[in-house]
């Protein structure tokens, strides 16, 4: 089949034109394309839900995070007491020097151990 070039704009064969193969011209190819697409285009329903499974899920995700922070942050504020308290004990002579290093260093460990978990 031989089409002259202003029929056919674009030949889309990737053998160059060394075969038998049928030529398709680009509003053929465009359409369907285009039939291909409105097939797999979600309808309205559900695009709504997808994007409520969307919103749904970050909501989830940002609830966590505010949950964890939170807890972190609880954790801090009780390690800090509790550091205050051991230095409170040390400079009033009820613990000696060797425990208050020890335990200061212990809650600086458990620190550490709960950020990164």
């Amino acid at each position: 089949m031989n089409h002259k070039k202003d029929i056919c704009t674009t030949l889309h064969t990737i053998y160059r034109g060394k075969h038998h193969a049928r030529y398709i011209r680009d509003e053929e190819i465009t359409r369907q394309l285009k039939m291909a697409f409105n097939n797999i285009m979600p309808n309205e329903e559900q695009y709504k839900q997808a994007m409520e499974s969307l919103k749904n899920a970050n909501k989830d995700k940002v609830d966590y995070k505010t949950k964890h922070l939170a807890n972190l942050q609880s954790e801090l504020t009780r390690t800090s007491s509790r550091m205050n308290k051991l230095l409170d004990s040390y400079l009033d002579g009820y613990i000696d020097k060797d425990t208050y290093i020890k335990r200061s260093n212990g809650y600086k460990i458990d620190n550490k151990v709960r950020l990164i978990l």
